[in-house]
């Protein structure tokens, strides 16, 4: 029932009166399954539903096998088979998810991808087809060739595509030997794409961890590759993909000046294809000079040694985003190297790994650093230090620390966790563990803490704020 007013009148919101459009935009922010639900309330809405706009970006998931090493069949589930029947000459940005294996592909869905490719003019495709592929799954079946040749039929008929991202592709040598099922070769074939702005390979989508040992196109390779698309403006990279010649070809004056690269830095001690390649100054500073407005982003995805990361993170690298993920390590040496080679560049520093002994060297880093406006640390880090951060008067876009890591206690007692006896500052004999049990804060008082710390950087951020709970992940 709607309220009213002393006087009469109806003080609740009519959304019946809000334009189209703002429908639209509404429905734009919600998940697929919202915006059905929320069709079918009204006709109206229903009609909206049916919105050009609302269709232009689709994901489509396709279910493989578990394994390679049996037989099973991928298919496309019917509801995403019902949205390219009904919406499938909308799409422009088009990403295609193929969970575990292909090995075999169901008939239907060989003529939803086919219809898909007549239709569809697409402006940017991502193809995560499987998992990344390793020397273990080239013991197994291979991949349904009828089922990748429909995949590839979407990059042979683009004619206006300026985006391609490839975050998997099945890269068995047998596959990438057949030029009608290497998706780099049809990508070269296809005249329409020279124009090509934006390619990304094999760059984690929303991930903490990939396959640690893949099987990946050599510097040759990819030297070559890049080198046929002089329009590139966005290039996105593994490690073992990079070179100096490419860092040279990238330089060439006959090409559009680069604007972004992102690398995914890895490294295996016991494989040479994972070592860290070396990249020289000169190669840095070269492409530096030729792409004035190049910004480089790296991101680590498992432990590498100090020596090896700094040999790559060289002072010429134009560094603004550094990601630490979740199993790589951050270290005290690492937010030293940072300070001192990039703080005139880095803007963004995210680490999801969890050191507990970063904090001092954080602060340093952040304060010399004086261009980032994104931090993320899930670290260990005090309440003190955090007001500190946003007392420096950053427009902070991102501000992430993780609440189970955030201290709001100074110690009293500073010994080593081994220390069973000890010597206080007052000269007097303690038992460690008892006196630290006794200097503990409560329980309600360390959440009273957190909560006065969340409401402190609310008010200077100017939105409601919260510490992270990855308990509730």
């Amino acid at each position: 029932m709607a309220a009213s007013n002393e006087m009469g009148y109806n003080t609740e919101p009519n959304f019946a009166f809000l334009p189209d459009t703002a429908w639209v935009k509404i429905l734009q922010n919600l998940s697929l399954v919202d915006q059905y639900h929320l069709s079918l309330t009204c006709h109206r809405l229903h009609g909206l539903f049916y919105h050009p706009s609302l269709w232009q970006t689709a994901e489509l998931y396709l279910v493989g096998g578990l394994t390679n090493f049996v037989i099973s069949e991928t298919e496309m589930p019917n509801r995403f088979k019902k949205i390219v029947q009904n919406f499938g000459h909308l799409f422009r940005h088009l990403t295609i998810h193929l969970s575990g294996h292909l090995v075999t592909m169901e008939s239907n869905t060989q003529e939803i991808l086919a219809t898909m490719a007549q239709v569809c003019r697409l402006e940017c495709l991502v193809l995560e087809v499987g998992i990344m592929t390793s020397d273990l799954h080239r013991r197994g079946f291979r991949p349904f060739e009828e089922g990748l040749k429909e995949i590839l039929k979407l990059v042979e008929s683009a004619y206006r595509l300026k985006k391609l991202e490839v975050v998997s592709w099945p890269m068995y040598p047998e596959i990438m030997s057949r030029l009608d099922l290497n998706v780099f070769e049809v990508v070269k074939k296809n005249t329409k794409l020279d124009n090509l702005e934006s390619l990304s390979l094999f760059w984690m989508r929303d991930k903490q961890w990939s396959e640690r040992s893949p099987i990946l196109p050599d510097s040759t390779y990819t030297k070559a590759l890049v080198s046929h698309f002089k329009s590139l403006r966005h290039l996105d990279l593994r490690s073992p993909m990079l070179s100096d010649e490419l860092l040279n070809e990238l330089a060439s004056t006959y090409r559009m000046p680069l604007s972004s690269l992102r690398i995914l830095i890895m490294y295996s001690s016991q494989d040479m294809r994972y070592r860290i390649p070396f990249l020289s100054p000169s190669s840095w500073k070269r492409l530096k000079d030729s792409s004035p407005e190049l910004e480089v982003e790296c991101t680590i995805m498992s432990r590498i040694p100090e020596v090896e990361l700094a040999g790559l993170l060289v002072p010429e690298i134009p560094l603004v985003a550094f990601n630490v993920l979740k199993f790589s390590t951050c270290t005290p040496q690492m937010l030293q190297a940072l300070k001192e080679k990039f703080h005139q560049t880095l803007r963004s520093f995210v680490c999801y790994h969890d050191p507990q002994d970063c904090e001092v060297m954080l602060m340093d880093m952040v304060a010399a650093c004086l261009h980032i406006h994104s931090l993320v640390f899930h670290g260990q880090i005090h309440s003190r230090n955090i007001t500190d951060l946003i007392k420096m008067h950053r427009n902070w876009k991102t501000f992430e620390f993780v609440k189970s890591q955030v201290m709001t206690k100074e110690s009293e007692i500073n010994f080593d966790e081994n220390t069973v006896i000890g010597r206080t500052a007052a000269g007097e004999l303690v038992q460690v563990d008892f006196a630290r049990f006794h200097s503990e804060e409560s329980e309600e008082e360390h959440e009273k803490a957190l909560e006065d710390l969340s409401k402190f950087v609310s008010q200077r951020l100017g939105y409601r704020w919260c510490l992270i709970d990855t308990r509730l992940d």
